[in-house]
């Protein structure tokens, strides 16, 4: 689940092998937003230095700057 309040951004999903990643983008360049994204055990944050971590440890409800962007990993279900 991801939910902005309304709030205008950019969601985009990637796949690649057996990985699926969802960038969400504020676009607002002038001010933050509110996002919040759940899901299971499996969902993962990707930081910014490019490493991998539970979503878990991080609360649900994030502040995401202008302009920014926040990406998250899940594995991609088999057809």
């Amino acid at each position: 689940m991801i939910e902005t309040n309304g709030a205008p951004a950019l969601v985009s999903v990637l796949e690649n092998g057996a990985n699926t990643f969802v960038v969400v983008v504020n676009k607002n360049h002038l001010a933050s937003i509110n996002l919040t994204v759940a899901g299971d055990e499996t969902l993962k944050k990707v930081l910014k230095d490019g490493t991998i971590v539970p979503a878990g440890a991080y609360e649900t409800t994030m502040e995401l700057d202008a302009g920014d962007a926040s990406i998250f990993m899940f594995p991609t279900s088999k057809k």
